[in-house]
Formats: structure tokens, sequence, C-alpha cells
């Protein structure tokens, strides 16, 4: 069982144990680190993203054995996960030889994480969008995922940072949208410095935040600031699938709305609903008036929610309160680490909904 250690003091740990991993043919061997650590100095392709306990995207089921945890977002590992035998990866560390399972259902995704390389085949600014095009050759076989989730990207000798993937899946060319920010690491370097033909590393696909198929009821797919990149793709997808009752929205503050023309061209050609608002900060106001003026049956409908973490939650709260079912509720937020959400509705919330960037 995990002992839970606020002060980060993991002092009871001990090397030179192995570790059983159920979707792991060979034992690992346990030296010093993190369970996440040994597993990826291994080899395994193991689900992760943030490394910090703030994401999920490690969480397992610990099957035998004791390990202590270091501190993490009660975000990423519920107490009712934890009293499940859940752990996080990242912030677990074995007290003698343990057995994990990482999680799986029918509602993730389950494409081998890649470790790979891209060339550059071009970087483009978008007007005055406030984005960046960046186009990437796939060295070796295309990259197959799930239309939503996103790849960790790696410059130089710059800390990785993860971007969804606008591209089909299977395509050789890797199409990321990269918000240009006022003294950004990567999208100053992407902008200034990155060469075409100049090799990158990239690591995925990662996410379980992505298009679900075709749904029989009314669908929302709702971008708020950054995230346009996971709502163009689901949309395409929702597209491919003749997805009926489709309503796309984009929430953007002061930047001009990306592919603005294009979405009211592909809404006319393909007859579903799209509407861009300009609005102040993260334009919460705009986005609970066109939730509230929706004129659909609530409890039939499916909504993709991807961009600002700080108005997600409110409008998931919004929705779960109009008979939103929480299984129907996919979300993609785009937030630093340490952030922290309420914890008085979340608990709807937490067996759907993983944070990770």
């Amino acid at each position: 069982m995990p002992n839970s250690h606020p002060d980060d003091s993991i002092a009871t740990t001990v090397s030179g144990h192995q570790i059983t991993l159920a979707q792991w043919p060979t034992q690992i061997p346990y030296r010093h680190g993190s369970l996440l650590d040994a597993i990826l100095s291994a080899g395994v392709p193991f689900p992760h993203a943030c490394s910090a306990g703030d994401c999920g995207q490690c969480k397992c089921k610990l099957v035998d054995g004791q390990v202590d945890m270091e501190a993490f977002s009660p975000e990423a590992l519920t107490a009712q996960e934890a009293a499940r035998g859940e752990i996080l990866a990242c912030r677990a560390y074995p007290k003698g030889p343990v057995s994990i399972s990482w999680l799986a259902d029918d509602d993730e995704a389950c494409f081998t994480i890649r470790y790979g390389q891209a060339r550059v085949q071009s970087v483009d600014v978008l007007g005055e969008t406030g984005y960046l095009r960046l186009k990437l050759q796939i060295m070796g076989a295309a990259l197959q995922f799930a239309p939503g989730q996103f790849i960790r990207l790696e410059l130089g000798d710059m800390p990785s940072r993860c971007y969804s993937l606008v591209n089909r899946p299977g395509e050789q060319v890797l199409e990321l949208l990269v918000r240009r920010r006022a003294n950004g690491l990567y999208s100053d370097y992407m902008e200034n410095k990155l060469r075409v033909g100049e090799k990158v590393n990239f690591e995925g696909p990662y996410g379980e935040a992505f298009w679900r198929g075709r749904h029989d009821g009314p669908v929302v797919i709702a971008a708020i600031g950054g995230g346009m990149s996971f709502a163009i793709s689901v949309l395409m997808a929702a597209l491919n699938d003749r997805q009926r009752e489709l309503t796309v929205w984009q929430f953007s503050a002061g930047r001009p709305l990306l592919q603005d023309e294009q979405l009211k061209k592909l809404a006319s050609k393909y007859g579903f609903v799209y509407q861009g608002f300009q609005c102040e900060a993260q334009g919460l106001d705009h986005l609970l008036t066109a939730f509230h003026s929706l004129d659909v049956d609530v409890s039939q409908l499916k909504m993709y929610l991807s961009g600002d973490p700080a108005a997600m939650p409110h409008l998931a709260k919004e929705a779960l309160s109009m008979d939103l079912d929480p299984e129907n509720l996919i979300a993609e937020p785009f937030y630093p680490s340490k952030v922290r959400f309420p914890d008085s509705w979340w608990s709807q919330l937490t067996s759907r909904l993983r944070f990770w960037r």
C-alpha cells in the first residue's frame, strides 16, 4: 500500500529490487529514483507526461508490494483512487519488490509510445493570429494516434514541450500550431532560430482527451484561448465520421481568431454551427452565455473542451449542474505545473478528466 510523505522525504526506499509490470514481458531492476525513473531507464514506453505528480498520466495500479509516495496534486490522484490501490509512478518509491499494472479502459487510446526523430519541413507565421505552424517530416514510419492527442517535442537543449497534433493520424508529416508568446522560449526559437532540415526529437502520442467516434446526440467542441489545435484535430475527425448536430466555439482574448475564415467555410460546406468570440481575459461570460443558448438536450450532449484551465472548471461545473453526463465531458486543459482547481465539485469528474499539461 502507498504511504504518503508530504514533506517529500523518502528515506525508506531500498535499491536492488525488481519491478514486475503486467504489460511487460521481463522484470525491471530498481536501483534508485522513482518507479517511473526505473521503468523508463529500462526502455519501457510507460505512459507519462509531467513527471511531477501534476498530470495523472503515469497513474497505475499497485498490485503487490509497498511504496512511499512523494507529494502530488489531488487532481492527479484522488483519495478514492488511492484507496483503490492506484499510485503515480513518478511519485512512488518502492520499499521492496513491487508488482504494478498501468491503467487501460475502453476510453483510452492504446497506441505505442514512440521515441522518434523528425526533420523540420517548414515554419510559418500565421498572420496576426499569434500562432506559428510547424511541419515536421517524420524519420521512419508515420505516427499513429487518436485525434486530439499530443506529442512532447524537444528542441536543442531546452526542456520538452507538449503540443497537440493537427495533422491526420498516420500521415508522414506532423503539423503543430504553436502559440507565439512574448519571451516564449520555444516560440522564439521556432520563429527565429529553427532551420528547415534541422532534426528534432519527439515522444508520443499522449493524452486521454481525444475523439471518441460518432455520437448519437449533439456534440460541442469548445476552445478557450490556446486550445484550438486540439479543437481542430477533433473537428476534422468529427467531419470524417459524419457527426451530426455539431457545434464549434472558439474564444480568443486579445488575438485574432485562428483560422476563422477557414472554419466558416467548413461550417458552410458541412452544415455544422461555428461561432467565434472575441472577448476579454478568459472569456468566461461569453462561454457560459453560449452554453446556455444551446437548444439541445444537455443530458444527451457530448462536449470536447480545451484551452485555458482557469475558465474550464467553471464551464464544466455549469454543464454538470445541467445534467451533462460526466462521461460525456472530455477535457484537454493547457496549464502550467502546480495549478490547483476547486475540489468541491471535482470528484464528479475525476474518473474521466485527467489533467496532463
